[in-house]
């Protein structure tokens, strides 16, 4: 997520993190959602960290590949420059 910071640890496939959340110290499995603004730490209980759903799933999809084509566009741009 934009803003987040992850430090000193492992984020699983398909686990998403959404803005300003901080992940420190800590091994997330994969499937789960990080919500805004959540802090996950070693002494965080991961079983009441939310897995993610398939809406979560796919607005995270829809929004990398909005950012992903954002990316093109602005490469094409400064090419034509």
């Amino acid at each position: 997520g934009f803003n987040s910071v992850l430090f000193n640890c492992a984020i699983g496939a398909g686990t998403v993190v959404r803005h300003n959340a901080v992940v420190d110290g800590v091994n997330l499995p994969e499937g789960f959602h990080v919500p805004s603004t959540e802090r996950i730490g070693p002494r965080t209980d991961l079983s009441r960290i939310p897995r993610l759903s398939a809406s979560a799933s796919e607005f995270s999809e829809s929004v990398a590949e909005t950012n992903i084509g954002l990316v093109t566009g602005y490469r094409r741009i400064r090419n034509e420059l």
